[in-house]
């Protein structure tokens, strides 16, 4: 999924069809055009496709506290375009290289993710990624070309 903007509303979408069109996803209580369906099972999600790809920004990178996120859903209660955010484990040491020092290694690594659950950053799994809902607003947005995608 990827962070858009169209029309001054947040969405996400998978990116552009073949058939130059785009699906949108918003939370159901969001803003949203006119035509939006409920995407089952429960229609906590809207979606629509929108053909004026050139009114579409697209954010393929988004960051918070300058780990890559991943955008996963919208906020199916809120009106307001809270966003559940995926951040990987793996970001966490990406820029370690005392790997020869693993005592080191390890308490940079507890100290990071000690941050993050400090920070309301919750992990189903300690081996997974931790998931959060983030206001866009708090996200570093950097805009880039469309991607090609199964909209």
């Amino acid at each position: 999924m990827i962070l858009c903007e169209f029309r001054g509303n947040w969405y996400l979408s998978t990116g552009i069809s073949a058939a130059n069109g785009c699906t949108l996803r918003c939370g159901a209580r969001m803003p949203h055009p006119a035509g939006f369906k409920p995407l089952p099972p429960v229609g906590a999600l809207l979606y629509g496709s929108v053909f004026e790809i050139e009114a579409i920004t697209f954010f393929p990178i988004i960051r918070r506290l300058e780990y890559p996120l991943r955008p996963v859903m919208w906020h199916p209660e809120r009106e307001e375009p809270i966003l559940k955010c995926y951040l990987d484990n793996s970001e966490l040491t990406r820029d370690l290289t005392c790997y020869n020092d693993l005592a080191r290694w390890n308490r940079i690594y507890k100290e990071r993710k000690a941050a993050l659950w400090a920070d309301g950053w919750h992990w189903s799994d300690p081996r997974e990624g931790c998931e959060k809902y983030l206001h866009v607003d708090e996200l570093e947005k950097i805009e880039g070309p469309p991607p090609e995608g199964p909209s």
